[in-house]
């Protein structure tokens, strides 16, 4: 597992958790490519799978909350 740490921008500081201290986030990247149900811890830590790990911050279009 790997974690990129999000810009300001992109930081999730103002959003309503899904759980104690993290969001539960679908994350857009700009090649069109989405990664469903993605932790985000403290609002701007992003928590990546094994096979995701060639993915940075710089590659990410948008993050939308998973409603509860």
């Amino acid at each position: 597992m790997k974690t990129i740490k999000l810009p300001e921008e992109l930081s999730l500081v103002n959003k309503p958790e899904s759980g104690m201290g993290y969001h539960i986030a679908n994350v857009f990247l700009k090649n069109g490519e989405v990664l469903i149900n993605h932790k985000v811890i403290n609002s701007e830590l992003l928590l990546l799978n094994s096979d995701e790990m060639h993915i940075t911050a710089d590659d990410i279009e948008r993050i939308e909350l998973v409603k509860n």
